[in-house]
């Protein structure tokens, strides 16, 4: 589908802001790639890493719905206007809970002597659940819980498509798209996706498998992968 509609033309509303209302699928996909750089992929480290890289992460998960906000307001549909105010309303709701789940995990590692205790390759060596006792591990998987709740709502997924809701506002957000400007905004939404489901793996699970099974060379890299992607 998204193959196709980079081969369909791209109509830009009357009333829009041709250029804000082009850009902005351009920077929603660029910032959700950007993501994907500084994670993990199972025994391969990040392409790109630095301290505090977790706080940039967080800061870079905002830009794509932002844009979304963006090219909704400029497109200059009141379907699209109702599904930007919606979106805000959202991205209050689930961005801050995100931030308490990395602030928390950070904490506990500095309270275990850590250092750079932003940066995903200080977790990826000291995980959290060795580093905790009973209650700790509530608090954990307490955390995960509240991680997997969130994940949808950033996704805007059902429950939480409101922003998007075909049957209210027709589409919201997206309802003037077309063309290749909607097809990057569903790139950046599975890319998206794919970034999330990393994020929750690289916080809680940064494990090899590989090891269990004494696998080595290309066979433990496979396997880490697949562990990491599943």
């Amino acid at each position: 589908d998204i193959v196709k509609l980079f081969t369909k033309e791209n109509i830009v509303p009357e009333n829009a802001i041709p250029w804000i209302f082009n850009l902005v699928p351009l920077v929603g996909l660029v910032a959700t790639i950007s993501i994907l750089l500084y994670l993990p992929l199972g025994g391969f480290p990040p392409v790109l890493s630095q301290n505090g890289d977790l706080i940039l992460i967080l800061y870079l998960l905002i830009i794509p719905s932002l844009a979304m906000v963006v090219g909704g307001f400029s497109s200059g549909s009141p379907y699209a206007v109702v599904g930007a105010q919606r979106e805000m309303a959202t991205m209050i709701a689930y961005e801050f809970p995100l931030a308490i789940i990395i602030i928390s995990i950070a904490t506990r590692l500095v309270q275990n002597g850590g250092v750079n205790v932003f940066a995903l390759s200080t977790i990826a060596s000291t995980p959290v659940w060795n580093i905790v006792g009973p209650l700790g591990f509530i608090g954990l998987v307490i955390l995960l819980l509240v991680l997997l709740i969130v994940t949808p709502a950033e996704l805007s997924k059902i429950p939480f498509d409101s922003p998007e809701a075909e049957t209210e506002i027709a589409g919201g957000l997206l309802v003037e798209y077309s063309g290749r400007n909607l097809a990057m905004f569903y790139l950046t939404d599975g890319v998206k996706t794919v970034a999330m489901a990393s994020i929750i793996v690289a916080l809680f699970f940064p494990y090899a498998i590989s090891g269990l099974f004494g696998l080595e060379s290309y066979f433990a890299y496979a396997a880490d992968i697949i562990f990491y992607l599943v």
